[in-house]
């Protein structure tokens, strides 16, 4: 992937300018960042609450029309601020129209960080044999042939049925389910490496727009990634 176009921390770099040659890179959530801060900007829909909030108690929560049970709502994700599992799913709840703007009907694959975001992850690319009927999957492939039944981010309950597995990361596909073969959306991905710096990455990122004009094809930076900018450009789906 491929990450998601929104993130959840207030920062300089998350707009539609390419940043700063030489501007302080800042990290937020989505597509897999550590130890970050999510503000809560509503209040959240909570069916029911059994017992106290700590790590053994299971929530029930609405989404897209179904109730979903969450559980350990207590337990903590992103250790910097406290911030919970039960948070995360209020923040997704708040934010619901615009995310699923960005990856509504797209294959996620998943990251999860089963000790928080300041634990160790691993991907998921393959949706459990045991899942709720309604949970919506199709088959991917990748460049070696490996094929995998992936989670579509179809409405908010997929994403909180995601959440629920300690999925902080969702790396989103260029195309949607619906037609797999036809990407609408293109993507450069610039990272730091051993010798690269996040500077560099940023010099990078002007030239490949500077490409992309000469080309007549507007380009604009994403930055909600771990580390480094992905050059974002939509796509007419018929390539």
């Amino acid at each position: 992937m491929c990450r998601s176009e929104l993130g959840t921390k207030k920062c300089a770099r998350r707009h539609f300018s390419f940043p700063v040659r030489g501007s302080r890179p800042e990290q937020n959530f989505a597509g897999g960042s550590h130890g970050c801060a999510i503000p809560l900007p509503g209040p959240p829909t909570v069916v029911n609450v059994s017992a106290n909030r700590d790590d053994g108690d299971e929530v029930s929560v609405e989404a897209a029309g179904r109730e979903l049970n969450i559980s350990h709502p207590g337990k903590v994700m992103f250790p910097e601020r406290g911030d919970t599992k039960l948070d995360l799913v209020h923040y997704y709840q708040a934010v619901e129209a615009p995310l699923m703007r960005a990856m509504g009907g797209r294959p996620v694959l998943l990251q999860r960080f089963p000790n928080g975001a300041t634990g160790p992850s691993f991907f998921q690319k393959r949706v459990p044999e045991r899942h709720p009927d309604w949970l919506e999957t199709v088959e991917v492939s990748t460049p070696n042939g490996t094929t995998s039944q992936a989670l579509v981010a179809r409405d908010l309950a997929h994403v909180l049925w995601a959440v629920n597995l300690t999925c902080l990361g969702f790396h989103v596909w260029p195309s949607h389910a619906a037609d797999l073969a036809h990407a609408d959306q293109l993507r450069i991905d610039l990272d730091p490496t051993p010798g690269v710096t996040f500077p560099m990455v940023q010099e990078a990122a002007h030239e490949v727009r500077a490409l992309f004009e000469q080309l007549g094809v507007v380009a604009r930076p994403k930055t909600t990634g771990n580390r480094g900018i992905h050059v974002f450009s939509t796509l007419q789906p018929r390539w």
